[in-house]
């Protein structure tokens, strides 16, 4: 099951005071500082490989993210991106057939943008684990970074 974690510019976690800039608790909602969600180790099951023989089975690649959101400061799921239905929209992308990495890592960027209007910018890294490359390495990856702003 992947993990999934909210973290602002002091790092993962942290709390702010009651009635400090940040804090929600008040009237007039004011937003926080840019705050980054992450979803770690989610698996993906594709075909992918350039050789028709590596796409001829399904295989899991990991799927990490950091999305860069428009938080409103609430405590209130309308007010951020829900990770559950980010996820969920990542795996759809199951089943589907790709020669690159590149490519993979790319889809999810762009699927998470269009899906999606709170976010503002996505890192979407795609690793795929004993690949025959003709040496021995745990994984090989690719990492696409998309923006609304080009």
């Amino acid at each position: 099951m992947p993990r999934a974690r909210a973290c602002n510019e002091r790092g993962f976690g942290g709390s702010l005071a009651e009635g400090s800039p940040g804090d929600a608790g008040g009237k007039g909602l004011m937003p926080k500082a840019p705050t980054q969600l992450v979803v770690e180790d989610m698996t993906l099951v594709v075909r992918i490989g350039w050789a028709e023989e590596e796409r001829a089975h399904p295989r899991p690649v990991i799927v990490n993210l950091t999305l860069e959101v428009d938080y409103d400061g609430s405590d209130q799921l309308s007010g951020t991106v829900d990770l559950y239905d980010a996820v969920k929209a990542v795996q759809t992308l199951s089943g589907e057939e790709h020669r690159l990495l590149e490519r993979l890592a790319d889809r999810v960027a762009g699927l998470l943008l269009d899906r999606f209007p709170r976010i503002r910018r996505v890192s979407a890294a795609v690793r795929k684990p004993g690949p025959p490359v003709g040496a021995p390495v745990a994984a090989t990856g690719a990492v696409a970074v998309r923006s609304r702003d080009g």
